[in-house]
């Protein structure tokens, strides 16, 4: 089974890259020498490339959802703020 002898992990430092075609391709090429160091052929490689491919879109997934909370957070603030200064101005 691939998961025995493929760590559960990114191999891939985390890329801050547009993930355009170019970079795709290039990501499944260092993928692919990851996969074939590692010993694998045939369909272990593939598997490998596609679990690691996952793994980076979660990742992405993640980091894009935890943006998406701290930009709400940031809103919610600047909306609290708004209103205390607006009850300071109008309390005078």
């Amino acid at each position: 089974m691939l998961g025995e002898n493929v760590p559960q992990f990114s191999l891939i430092p985390n890329i801050k890259a547009d993930f355009g075609a170019e970079n795709k391709m290039a990501l499944v090429q260092t993928l692919k020498d990851l996969g074939e160091q590692m010993g694998l052929k045939g369909t272990e490689l593939k598997e490998f490339i596609k679990e690691q491919q996952g793994l980076e879109r979660e990742e992405r997934n993640r980091l894009r959802e935890e943006q998406e909370r701290q930009r709400e957070s940031e809103k919610e603030q600047r909306e609290h703020d708004r209103i205390h200064q607006h009850k300071l101005l109008s309390s005078d």
